[in-house]
């Protein structure tokens, strides 16, 4: 699997980068492949900046499919080139499977730059048997730089399949703290729940009463769950000024299946805009990714 995962990226870059730096890739994959201390493996890690452009690697939708294909779950669209480089350099050990690697890979976070972590932490599924690296994850969901808890959150199958309900629930209250788009959170729909619910109201709850704006993506996690809270808060966004606040709502009930309420709110509203909220609402097309797609179209 590592490397068919290698090829592709080594696949992107070719495409990207010019000679020279795609000389330097391929040189150092090679060293690193042979068996280099640590000390040279982090070197040849720093020394690709020198070398390898931080611009977006920005893969078509024929590439991102192909990136799905080898590890479902897997998003590159937010790589650079330098990132993409960097975890091409991971990939190339030859010791992947080996009890060695996974103390030698752990010790490279101690030393490392920002840039550098985000690169480890965006190579941790695309390792065989990434579970070995759970701790080292959530880890990364500690931080205070948004950076590099984004690289471990967003466009990775990583959390979803290996984060145990508290550490899952953590990641996804934590994210709502620092606006990182859950939509972006790989799983999401498929893991949430009511202790989830009951955190993201209380969170909501603090909000209001601090007289602050709830981020749009916290009715994403409330799911099937419904109660009176959940009712009063849906009932307060629905009188929004905010379009957007309004859409959400809707796409709340949609998702917790409340076609009762949205029949009546179709039936009620003239608004053209909310009716097409509605009606997406009671298609059932209110999964994570369809809420993003829906709310960046919306203005107001």
């Amino acid at each position: 699997m590592s490397n068919i995962i290698l090829s592709l990226i080594n696949d992107f870059l070719s495409l990207r980068l010019d000679v020279r730096a795609m000389n330097f890739v391929r040189t150092s994959q090679q060293e690193v492949n042979n068996g280099v201390p640590d000390a040279r493996f982090t070197a040849l890690i720093s020394l690709s900046s020198r070398h390898i452009p931080r611009q977006l690697l920005a893969p078509s939708s024929a590439e991102c499919a192909s990136a799905q294909k080898v590890r479902a779950g897997w998003d590159p669209q937010a790589w650079n080139l330098l990132e993409a480089a960097r975890v091409s350099l991971v990939l190339s050990h030859p010791d992947l499977l080996n009890d060695d690697f996974s103390e030698r890979f752990s010790k490279w976070f101690t030393y490392a730059d920002e840039g550098e972590l985000c690169a480890y932490y965006r190579a941790i599924p695309l390792l065989p048997n990434p579970q070995r690296f759970v701790w080292r994850a959530a880890e990364g969901c500690r931080t205070n730089m948004k950076s590099v808890f984004m690289a471990v959150t967003c466009d990775s199958p990583f959390p979803s399949q290996y984060f145990d309900d508290i550490a899952w629930n953590q990641l996804v209250v934590k994210a709502l703290f620092t606006e990182t788009p859950l939509y972006r959170v790989y799983g999401l729909d498929a893991r949430l729940s009511t202790t989830l619910a009951h955190m993201v109201l209380d969170y909501m709850d603090e909000r209001s009463s601090a007289g602050r704006d709830i981020p749009l993506d916290a009715w994403l996690c409330l799911g099937l769950y419904s109660d009176v809270r959940v009712d009063n808060a849906i009932q307060i966004a629905l009188k929004s000024s905010s379009l957007k606040n309004r859409c959400a709502a809707i796409f709340a009930l949609g998702r917790a299946k409340r076609n009762d309420r949205l029949q009546q709110l179709l039936n009620d509203n003239t608004d053209s805009r909310l009716n097409a909220a509605i009606q997406q609402a009671l298609q059932g097309r209110v999964d994570q990714y369809a809420f993003h797609t829906l709310i960046s179209e919306v203005e107001g």
